[in-house]
């Protein structure tokens, strides 16, 4: 999710622990500035992003990173009963940093949360504001645990067996939504997977960014083997009923890359 800076840590740590609980622990490299509430944890989130930002940049963008390249600075606070996320991508030149923050248990900040935020950084450094929301999400959506993948799949079951759809259009025109806005996720990562089957992620990112650009009928045509916008969201819905098969592997994979157990042809 996306957050401007100013609202970062009161949204994740509150004030008061912003300024306490996230500078106990402090660890860095060329890539991350990491705060935490202990030099262990501190230490364990800059090993385990150093690892994300290379397989992240690997499978989605198929290359390697520069040093430097995404820097993210990494609020982490820990709460067992919350689990926030929120990055404020760097918007100036002069800004070096992505800032990052983290409100969660140890075990979901570092699988779950974590790996989403910095997707959202390496998207935003790579892309800069030309990509769609819907596709920002849906690719950082891959990252999320069996939890919300499970929700998703669940509000994917209610849409078709009501026929009760969200528009397409609406979505991939969309540009503000709330972090509970469960049908918008929901409908951002279905799509994602399903359009990352047709042609991989050079083919879904050119996509979403010409659409936004000039029009998401042109996008759906040139792109992919879609006659229409509608013929696209058709073969959706219809992707989607089949993922929900039993025994079906679509739709089921929280915490992954694409170059883990996901491999679309390009």
């Amino acid at each position: 999710m996306f957050a401007s800076a100013a609202l970062l840590l009161a949204l994740c740590c509150g004030p008061a622990e912003a300024a306490t609980e996230s500078t106990s622990g402090f660890a860095s490299s060329d890539n991350f500035v990491v705060y935490a509430p202990t030099q262990e944890l501190a230490d364990e989130v800059l090993k385990k992003s150093e690892q994300l930002r290379t397989k992240l940049a690997r499978a989605w963008l198929d290359k390697e990173l520069a040093p430097g390249v995404g820097a993210a600075m990494i609020y982490v606070s820990l709460s067992d009963g919350e689990n926030h996320g929120a990055t404020s991508p760097k918007n100036r030149p002069d800004e070096k940093y992505h800032a990052v923050t983290i409100r969660s248990s140890r075990e979901k900040a570092l699988n779950v949360i974590l790996p989403h935020e910095l997707t959202h950084a390496l998207i935003a450094d790579e892309f800069g504001t030309r990509l769609p929301e819907w596709a920002d999400e849906g690719v950082a959506c891959y990252q999320d645990g069996s939890e919300l993948s499970g929700k998703r799949r669940q509000t994917l079951m209610r849409f078709a067996q009501t026929g009760q759809w969200p528009s397409l259009e609406g979505v991939l025109q969309q540009q503000k939504y709330e972090a509970n806005d469960h049908s918008f996720f929901t409908v951002a990562s279905s799509v994602t997977e399903f359009l990352l089957e047709q042609g991989g992620p050079k083919t879904f990112f050119a996509f979403a960014i010409e659409g936004q650009e000039k029009g998401w009928e042109s996008a759906a045509r040139s792109h992919y083997e879609f006659l229409s916008l509608r013929d696209l969201e058709s073969q959706w819905r219809e992707w989607v009923v089949q993922a929900l098969q039993p025994g079906s592997e679509k739709l089921r994979r929280p915490n992954q890359t694409r170059a883990s157990r996901l491999s679309p042809p390009r």
